[in-house]
């Protein structure tokens, strides 16, 4: 599956990922992103259980690299895991500072 996406073994490994993990974030977002579409929400509130996935770092980079954009169009969804990601990166920032 991972080849007609155009997905080799070199962008997996410049992931650091296996490709039964990016089976399982591909996954995973598909379904998450399906749900909000289907509810009409406008406004996307990231669970729990979505923002300890992204807050891994390997997670991030396949989210970057792979996911977003490539298996997975841009909406909401999308828009909401990438505040996401940039509220960490500004979160942790402001940690150093004090």
């Amino acid at each position: 599956m991972l080849k007609l996406h155009n997905i080799d073994k070199k962008l997996l490994e410049k992931c650091a990922i296996s490709s039964e993990e990016l089976i399982y974030l591909i996954q995973s977002s598909n379904a998450t992103e399906l749900y909000y579409q289907i509810s009409g929400q406008k406004k996307i509130a990231l669970t729990q259980y979505c923002k300890n996935l992204i807050s891994n770092k390997k997670v991030q980079k396949a989210w970057k690299e792979i996911i977003k954009g490539k298996l997975l169009t841009e909406s909401n969804f999308t828009d909401a895991v990438d505040k996401y990601i940039e509220s960490m990166k500004d979160n942790k920032k402001q940690g150093s500072r004090i």
